[in-house]
């Protein structure tokens, strides 16, 4: 018996040894499934953070998008203003200087208008003069006659002079309406 004994001993030995292998294993086990649990909601908690981090980019993208569009738009209108802009100077610009040419124009016309009405106030008071004479020459019976050319001549000058008031008028008022 003593042979068994020993083997009793030595498999007794063997199954505590066996048991606490066992017993380490199985707190290894509950250690490794704990951790496997700490581990698995750690990336829960990752995946949940980067979930909110792409939403969060994709709100940030999607208002920039908003803004990046909305910015082209007003570049478009205010390039649109500008061209208005631009083309009412061109206009304005093209305008001045028809305005400028009509001046000049009207400016010379102004100044034959008024050698004309110097010539013409000369013919003017020469005629006042013969018509004084003619006048004081009645007054004192001594009248001489006038001629048919003379009476013509004289209503030419009245009728040139009224023509000549009526282009001052004329240039006065276009005149106006340009300035």
């Amino acid at each position: 018996m003593s042979v068994d004994r020993s083997k009793i001993l030595s498999l007794v030995q063997e199954l505590s040894n066996t048991l606490e292998k066992l017993n380490s294993t199985q707190n290894e086990l509950k250690k490794s499934e704990e951790e496997k649990y700490n581990l698995k909601n750690s990336l829960e908690k990752q995946k949940s953070m980067i979930e909110r981090h792409q939403r969060t980019l994709e709100e940030v993208t999607e208002e920039g998008e908003k803004a990046r569009k909305d910015l082209l738009q007003r570049n478009q209108k205010l390039d649109d203003y500008i061209g208005k802009i631009q083309k009412k100077k061109e206009n304005a610009i093209n305008s001045l200087s028809q305005c400028q040419k009509e001046l000049v124009s009207l400016n010379i016309s102004h100044e034959q208008l008024q050698s004309e009405y110097a010539k013409l106030k000369l013919i003017i008071d020469e005629q006042q003069v013969v018509q004084q004479e003619i006048v004081s020459a009645r007054d004192e019976n001594k009248a001489p006659s006038l001629n048919q050319a003379e009476t013509t001549n004289i209503t030419r000058v009245e009728q040139a002079l009224i023509e000549i008031k009526e282009q001052i008028k004329n240039c006065c008022e276009i005149y106006k309406a340009n300035v």
